[in-house]
């Protein structure tokens, strides 16, 4: 049977709001200066009559928006989330400026003790307060996760920025240690791991299918919380990579790399996890690198990986290659022949540089990566040859081709489960 729920999350995730969408009818708060094993209770209310103004902790109170937010939030719905009887009366110990201010030791001593005592007269307490181990029969640990996009709206509210500024990459740390929840247990019990966006609370599969699905297409395959963005058997699957490391070096420690049209990141995040120091991914389409970015928060890949992948614009009148080499390797994952079906004028012959414009030709992008690249890989799938509109560029014949009209060397050509690669030195 639950006795404690523990909530935890980054600040500003929505732990408050979930408390009180929980609609608790006891709340204690554990003050700045109370060191007593029975601190005074600090305020109660009941369970419908919140109005604006009750306090959530010593000294902040609820404001307008967040009255409103209550009065919608069905009580059924957030009690029935966290598996909590709709009957259940439920206490609130709240402590922000104690967890700050006592040791862990201490915290935990005063913490089951309250705990106890609030238990004779609720059924659930509620807190955000953890104590340490080991932990109790009846107790129940609950994260609470957003995305960083919805991190950063809220961080932008008034009432935010009262205890901390923002920072992205704590954000970020916060929401991959919450995803990592998922696949944890605690006292033979799985945490439960909830979203929370646009007002509601949800299981974190069901907000993470949202995210995934309103920014489709995926043309990648990366499991997001467990949850693929599209099939993993297709060629943008596993089998690309595998096919990739078939013509690779088994040690490509310290590579630099650079990922022309990077697409959502899985290729960039593999190479950095096979060794590479840094890479950097081109993307012109904005709906990439917003999938890119809500791979780095839920995907597979560590901070520590993410981290060395810096992404730009494609490489147009802002951004050439050589501007950020050398490299050892240039990859094009299906997108050469996109690349060579713009229509944007070559280089300025006053500026060397591209005018602005679409995408450049293939041609003027293998100008740049001769300079500044030593080696040049190109992967995609054959079925582009086939069909009622074939490709000409989709042939590794005519890759092969441009590559030895501008004098690469050692031009290789492999075929692997339907994939194709084209693989050459650029000096």
């Amino acid at each position: 049977m639950i006795k404690v729920i523990y909530i935890g999350g980054f600040r500003g995730v929505g732990k408050t709001r979930l408390v009180r969408a929980l609609r608790p009818c006891l709340s204690v708060a554990l003050g700045e200066s109370q060191s007593s094993l029975h601190p005074r209770l600090d305020f109660e209310w009941s369970s419908t009559d919140i109005f604006p103004g009750d306090p959530i902790w010593p000294s902040q109170p609820t404001d307008t928006e967040e009255f409103r937010f209550h009065l919608k939030e069905p009580l059924s719905s957030a009690r029935d989330l966290l598996s909590i009887p709709k009957d259940a009366r439920i206490g609130w110990l709240v402590g922000d400026n104690f967890i700050f201010q006592s040791k862990p030791e201490e915290r935990t001593v005063l913490l089951r003790a309250m705990v106890s005592r609030m238990l004779c007269e609720v059924d659930i307490v509620v807190t955000d307060m953890y104590p340490r181990a080991p932990y109790e029969l009846g107790d129940v640990f609950v994260e609470v996760v957003t995305s960083l996009e919805e991190l950063e709206c809220r961080s932008k509210l008034p009432s935010y920025g009262l205890r901390a500024p923002f920072n992205k990459n704590e954000a970020i740390k916060f929401i991959q240690i919450g995803c990592g929840r998922i696949t944890e247990r605690l006292m033979g019990r799985p945490w439960k791991v909830v979203w929370s966006e646009d007002d509601v609370w949800v299981p974190i599969e069901q907000g993470v299918k949202k995210r995934i699905d309103s920014l489709e297409p995926w043309y990648q395959a990366i499991p997001l919380t467990g949850i693929w963005t599209t099939d993993p058997r297709g060629e943008n699957g596993l089998p690309k990579w595998e096919a990739i490391c078939r013509v690779l070096p088994d040690d490509i420690t310290g590579w630099r790399i650079a990922d022309i049209g990077m697409n959502a990141g899985c290729l960039s995040a593999k190479f950095v996890e096979k060794g590479a120091s840094e890479v950097v991914g081109w993307e012109y389409e904005e709906r990439f690198l917003r999938q890119f970015s809500l791979v780095c928060e839920m995907g597979p890949w560590s901070a520590e990986i993410t981290s060395r992948i810096k992404t730009l614009p494609f490489i147009v009148h802002t951004a050439p290659i050589q501007d950020h080499g050398p490299f050892d390797l240039a990859v094009l994952s299906s997108v050469h022949y996109h690349i060579n079906r713009s229509c944007a004028p070559y280089r300025s012959p006053v500026t060397k540089r591209l005018i602005p414009g679409l995408l450049p030709p293939l041609e003027v992008l293998l100008e740049d990566i001769k300079d500044c690249c030593n080696k040049v890989l190109f992967i995609w799938g054959l079925g582009n040859i086939s069909g009622p509109n074939p490709l000409e560029e989709a042939h590794p014949e005519w890759v092969v081709n441009v590559l030895n009209n501008f004098n690469f060397r050692s031009v290789d050509v492999f075929s692997y489960g339907g994939l194709a690669i084209v693989w050459a030195d650029c000096k």
